[in-house]
């Protein structure tokens, strides 16, 4: 029953891992600047460089545009 209990709330701590969430495609995007998470498009300026973090990889990138 112990086993069973751990092997539970590690489901559940895998299911709201930020890795689990880039297995299923998405991506983590972050101001280089500062390595903040940008969650909205108000949260950068044009030009400002970012790191997209993928499940392979990561890119750097720029804002050209934001809406």
């Amino acid at each position: 029953k112990d086993f069973e209990h751990v092997r539970n709330i590690e489901e559940k701590l895998n299911a709201l891992s930020p890795l689990s969430v880039l297995e299923r495609g998405y991506s983590i995007t972050f101001r280089e600047y500062d390595n903040k998470i940008v969650r909205s498009s108000s949260d950068v300026e044009e030009g400002e460089a970012l790191r997209i973090r993928l499940q392979k990889g990561i890119l750097g990138a720029r804002v050209f545009e934001k809406e």
